[in-house]
């Protein structure tokens, strides 16, 4: 017979163990391998049972790493010349109305 919304529970609980299978132990290209390391009951108020699984993993940030290869570039003459320069005269008027 079992206890009172016995079988809701155990479908929750299969499918928390899918959540785990499908994170536990995977890996890509910018994070290391994935373990569980909490689970456990939210206080929820009255909104009924709420559960929070916790993964750990290393995020692997690239972004400032180098990105190019250094070259010796030969073609490239360099002229030094005047640059006109713009005389305006609200260059830095303010219009505080």
């Amino acid at each position: 017979m079992g206890s009172y919304n016995q079988s809701s529970a155990l479908e929750f609980l299969e499918l928390l163990t899918e959540l785990h299978k499908l994170f536990h132990g995977t890996d890509g290209d910018n994070y290391s391998e994935m373990r569980r390391v909490d689970l456990k009951r939210e206080d929820s108020g009255d909104a009924g049972n709420l559960y929070r699984i916790s993964f750990q993993c290393m995020v692997y940030d690239n972004s400032a790493s180098k990105q190019y290869e250094d070259t010796t570039v030969s073609d490239i003459s360099i002229e030094r010349g005047e640059r006109p320069i713009e005389n305006s005269s609200n260059a830095f008027d303010v219009d505080c109305s």
